[in-house]
């Protein structure tokens, strides 16, 4: 019983550090594109 609750734990952690992985990329993503439109919108408004 206590070796399936610690690999239940085990497994739980693992799912949560690869799901906070996936939200940190898809941020990072999120703002890599944010700041090239941002910038790639500039020069335009500059003319």
């Amino acid at each position: 019983h206590g070796l399936s609750f610690r690999f239940v734990s085990a497994s739980a952690v693992r799912v949560l550090v690869i799901t906070r992985n996936i939200v940190q990329r898809s941020c990072i993503l999120h703002r890599l594109l944010v700041a090239r439109s941002f910038f790639s919108r500039r020069p335009d408004e500059g003319r």
